[in-house]
């Protein structure tokens, strides 16, 4: 419960850099496990900054890091947590996507595809773009595997959009 609310605190601007730090060194304390570590990582991914967000996107999309895969889930699941740093990643999400088809391993890919995609960005455009990505694998079975991950999340984001829609009505 408390690593809910602290990484919710590190994705909004209204608290002050040194009171993040602060409530996350008080919950973490002189804990070095792994478990601390990834909640950094996750609240560093949270932090609404363009500078942390690229430093970030990097680190995600480096395979050569030296990041276990627990640690760039991490990333991974609190990159896209605030819709205001939509516009600037989506392209890069969709590209990274495309990429992953035939240059990734597959775990990376399942793995970037399931917990990096930007549900806060859900938009026509993003579901329109992935849709595009499926066509020349559809009837692939070398790709099938891709191809339901990227179809689950579209569906997602198909999903999310009309929540939303419900929301505003």
């Amino acid at each position: 419960m408390q690593e809910a609310i602290i990484k919710t605190i590190y994705s909004k601007t209204e608290f002050a850099e040194k009171t993040k730090k602060e409530l996350l060194d008080l919950v973490i304390g002189d804990d070095k496990s792994d478990l601390a570590e990834n909640l950094k990582l996750g609240c560093e991914a949270r932090y609404p900054s363009k500078k942390v967000k690229n430093q970030v996107w990097a680190k995600i999309i480096d395979p050569e890091n030296s990041l276990s895969r627990y640690q760039r889930k991490e990333y991974m699941q609190g990159f896209f947590q605030r819709d205001e740093f939509c516009p600037m990643f989506v392209k890069n999400y969709v590209s990274e996507v495309k990429n992953l088809a035939t240059h990734g391993d597959s775990e990376f890919m399942v793995s970037f595809v399931e917990n990096t995609y930007p549900l806060a960005c859900a938009n026509d455009y993003l579901i329109k773009d992935l849709n595009k990505l499926l066509t020349p694998y559809k009837d692939n079975s070398k790709y099938s595997y891709y191809y339901k991950t990227v179809k689950d999340v579209i569906e997602t984001l198909e999903i999310s959009q009309k929540v939303k829609e419900f929301a505003r009505a």
